[in-house]
C-alpha cells in the first residue's frame, strides 16, 4: 500500500472510530452517479433525520486546493442528480496544512467544514436526530 493511501486509510479509520464512539450512524464507502454521468465515491453518508438532511461526508486527509476542488465538484455533481435534500460535510485533517481559502470555499458552497482538531464540537450536527 503506497504511503499516501495508507495515511488516508488511517484517517478514515480515525473518523470511523469517532463516529462509533459518538453514536453517529453512517454508511461507509458509497458511490453515486452525478449529473455529469460520472460515478463518485463518498467516504460516509449520514442518513437524514428529523433535524438534519442527508449528509455526504468527505474525509480530506490532505486538504490541498486540488482535493478541496474535487470534493466540492463531486458533491455538487451528485447533488444535482439527487432528489433528496442533502448537505456536504468535509472533515479536514488539520494536523496538516489546510490550503488557503479551503474553509471559505466549502462555506461558499453551503458545505460544512469540520477541522479534525475541533470535531467534538460538531457531534450533535452529525447525528441523525
Amino acid at each position: 500500500v503506497p504511503s499516501k493511501q495508507k495515511d488516508n486509510t488511517i484517517f478514515l479509520d480515525d473518523i470511523t472510530a469517532f463516529f462509533k464512539a459518538n453514536n453517529i450512524f453512517y454508511i461507509p464507502d458509497t458511490q453515486f452517479q452525478g449529473k455529469s454521468g460520472y460515478i463518485h465515491k463518498v467516504d460516509f453518508v449520514i442518513p437524514g433525520g428529523s433535524k438534519f438532511p442527508e449528509r455526504f461526508v468527505y474525509a480530506l486527509n490532505s486538504p490541498k486546493i486540488n482535493t478541496v476542488k474535487s470534493s466540492i465538484f463531486m458533491w455538487s455533481d451528485i447533488q444535482q442528480n439527487r432528489p433528496v435534500e442533502n448537505k456536504m460535510v468535509a472533515i479536514l485533517n488539520d494536523n496538516r496544512k489546510i490550503a488557503n481559502g479551503a474553509l471559505e470555499a466549502f462555506i461558499n458552497y453551503d458545505a460544512i467544514p469540520i477541522c479534525w482538531s475541533k470535531r467534538n464540537s460538531s457531534i450533535d450536527s452529525l447525528r441523525i436526530a
